[in-house]
């Protein structure tokens, strides 16, 4: 019951079926698995997990590190390149041009947005809407919405307790704001330490805080703050 069309698409297929394999090496090592899906070159090419599906160039290709714990299932990436280092992670939504790209074992993600959560690798339960939200995210239990929001959450920590649990919504807000935990932020740039024409990021960890408005609490550096409003408790000039 697998249908494959086009070069070693489904070529290893052993035992599963349900399979749909469309495109050069599109689910390719698939031995076991059931309910797959692969539309575009090299989509699912490692997996050998269960009811996936993979649209666009290697989409959900796969980690390659050890071909027999690509295992995850119940992944959806639409996009070429989305969730394409997956291992063994699962329930995952990718959707846009390298979405979830590094995610290998992280689960419950839902992106959207060209280059969202695309550099993290083992965050779950975070959700990333706009472009490049969540970039370089790695902890779990954030959110972001809005374009460069919290792209430089958790960048450059190797501290599990850096950048988790922040609610995000706003364009760039707090872009460059790496290491806070525990906040929530509403509005143009809240929160933010840098501009988003600088890859960079800052390495304090404000935390508990909450900005609401255009600019609130920009450049803060401490815990437990409120700022409501168009700069509030932002440095002044």
């Amino acid at each position: 019951y697998n249908t494959a069309i086009g070069y070693y698409a489904l070529a290893d297929d052993s035992i599963g079926i349900n399979n749909t394999g469309v495109g050069s090496l599109s689910l390719q090592n698939n031995y076991t698995g059931s309910g797959n899906t692969g539309i575009g070159r090299s989509t699912g090419q490692r997996q050998t997990g269960d009811n996936n599906f993979f649209g666009g160039a290697y989409a959900g290709q796969g980690n390659g590190n050890n071909p027999a714990a690509d295992s995850g299932s119940y992944n959806t990436a639409l996009g070429a390149y989305a969730m394409t280092l997956l291992a063994n992670g699962n329930n995952n939504t990718a959707v846009g041009y390298f979405a979830l790209f590094s995610d290998s074992s992280g689960g419950y993600n839902t992106t959207i947005g060209v280059e969202a959560s695309s550099q993290g690798d083992t965050a779950s339960y975070t959700t990333s809407v706009g472009y490049r939200s969540l970039q370089f995210n790695d902890r779990s239990g954030n959110t972001a919405f809005g374009t460069f929001s919290g792209s430089q959450n958790s960048r450059g920590t190797s501290n599990p307790l850096h950048g988790t649990e922040n609610t995000i919504v706003g364009y760039a807000a707090m872009y460059g704001n790496s290491w806070g935990n525990k906040n929530a932020v509403l509005g143009y740039r809240a929160m933010g330490m840098l501009n988003p024409t600088i890859n960079g990021y800052i390495t304090a960890a404000p935390s508990r805080n909450v900005a609401i408005g255009d600019s609130a609490l920009y450049n803060n550096r401490g815990n437990d703050n409120i700022g409501i409003g168009y700069l509030a408790a932002a440095p002044q000039d």
